[in-house]
């Protein structure tokens, strides 16, 4: 699509394994996400939580553990422990 005479284009960028920085649960329960993929997240925000499924306690805060982008989130309501939740771009 022409603009002013210039092809936009997006500018696209490779990204390899070694560039994320993986957040897991380390525990077993329901999966309540608080960011989406895309989001540009600080270190330390809380990313999600994991609850208790017959009382609905908090079990553990997932933080965020660099400041980056998130390239990956779970969309499973229910998680297991040591499950990468959550991918970052650092």
């Amino acid at each position: 699509m022409l603009k002013d005479g210039f092809v936009n284009r997006l500018e696209s960028q490779v990204v390899e394994d070694v560039d994320m920085v993986t957040a897991r649960a380390g525990k077993a329960g329901i999966f309540e996400r608080y960011v989406r993929t895309g989001q540009t997240v600080q270190k330390g925000q809380l990313l999600a939580r994991i609850l208790c499924p017959y009382d609905g306690e908090v079990l553990e805060e997932i933080v965020a553990p660099v400041k980056g982008t998130v390239f990956f989130a779970s969309d499973q309501p229910l998680t297991y422990s040591s499950t990468a939740v959550f991918k970052l771009i650092s």
